[in-house]
């Protein structure tokens, strides 16, 4: 839809033929993406309910220089520093907060794996699972 004004023909008719040459998007292309809010919560502790983690792996920072150990309830232990994921990762950066899912990774013989990958995993699995 659109309005236009014009008082010049010519240019009248060259509007109208630009927009009769245009196509309408599919709904999909323009439907707005989903908010990360708006995304299913996980909590860490359901990922160590569903094995990705275990009671007692290591976890670490990016640079591989502050680690945590997972605890069975899904709270992580790191010194004196217990609680969540992200109350501890703040507390081993003497940070006034911390994103505890893009801080922390578990260390594999790989190499370190973002814990954000089996909150991910758990997501798609959650919207693949049929709705009761």
């Amino acid at each position: 839809r659109f309005i236009g004004i014009e008082r010049e023909k010519a240019y009248l008719d060259v509007a109208r033929a630009r927009l009769a040459a245009t196509e309408p998007h599919a709904d999909e292309a323009t439907a707005p993406l989903p908010s990360r809010r708006e995304a299913p919560r996980v909590p860490f502790a359901a990922i160590v309910e569903r094995g990705f983690i275990k009671p007692g792996d290591k976890l670490v920072d990016a640079r591989e220089r502050r680690t945590a150990r997972v605890r069975a309830d899904g709270t992580l232990k790191a010194g004196d520093a217990e609680g969540s994921i992200h109350r501890v990762g703040a507390a081993v950066q003497r940070a006034p907060a911390c994103n505890g899912w893009t801080f922390w990774s578990l260390e594999t013989k790989q190499g370190p794996k973002p814990i954000d990958l089996f909150r991910r995993e758990i997501r798609r699995q959650m919207a693949m699972a049929p709705s009761a």
